[in-house]
């Protein structure tokens, strides 16, 4: 719920940025990579320290009995710190009116997880299963974020040919 919330506030003023330049007709693959930069020159120091200092941090918040989730957290980091960057951006698809496409994408990721869930439980034990999941896994913001720069992209194209 944390981190919905800050990812929901940036959403929002990214948003309302990213609509206005669209209105003004001006380029939005700029303010994308500005952002992309402040970004990882953030999430990437915090997601190191996280790794590193997580056997700690899960002792200290949770105890000893949970030292085990150590290796699952940890497989997490990427696609969290990736997936932030996503909800942060997907109101993309509304300014471009592509939320059918969207809803499709959606779907697709859902069916993607879900075969995951499926194969890998059935045929592995859980402790080979998470690392695993969430390295295959990562593959759905990464792909998501080249989508979503696509639509930047040609957005950005056709405001070129238009003032050329």
């Amino acid at each position: 719920r944390p981190l919905s919330l800050i990812t929901g506030a940036f959403s929002r003023v990214y948003c309302r940025d990213f609509a206005c330049r669209v209105t003004s007709r001006q380029p939005l693959l700029p303010a994308f990579w500005r952002f992309t930069r402040y970004f990882l020159l953030v999430v990437t120091p915090v997601a190191i320290l996280l790794y590193l200092f997580m056997p700690w941090l899960v002792k200290f918040v949770l105890g000893r009995k949970w030292e085990e989730l150590v290796p699952i957290i940890r497989a997490m980091i990427p696609f969290l710190c990736l997936g932030v960057m996503t909800s942060i951006f997907n109101f993309l698809p509304e300014i471009f009116r592509k939320q059918k496409k969207l809803l499709i994408a959606y779907l697709i990721i859902l069916g993607y997880q879900l075969l995951l869930l499926i194969l890998l439980a059935s045929n592995m034990g859980f402790s080979d299963f998470y690392g695993l999941y969430y390295k295959l896994v990562l593959v759905v913001p990464i792909l998501f974020i080249l989508w979503l720069y696509l639509f930047m992209m040609r957005y950005d194209k056709e405001l070129k040919k238009e003032k050329s």
